[in-house]
């Protein structure tokens, strides 16, 4: 799990960093408590241009 301390590092790679991205903006808004915008912004700034991808992760984030 990414919040256990014997996981840090965690080290999140995709090719296109629209999942990486994605990864890090729901854990952001679930572990971080992270306003949606904030982490959407951060997100984007990654490399998250799905659009897709972000809306259905951002519904899975709202409910954590």
């Amino acid at each position: 799990m990414i919040t256990d301390k014997a996981n840090e590092p965690a080290f999140i790679h995709c090719a296109s960093a629209n999942r990486a991205a994605m990864m890090w903006m729901v854990k952001r808004i679930a572990v971080d408590k992270w306003d949606v915008e904030k982490a959407s912004e951060e997100a984007t700034a990654l490399g998250l241009t799905n659009p897709a991808l972000k809306t259905s992760r951002f519904e899975q984030a709202k409910k954590h």
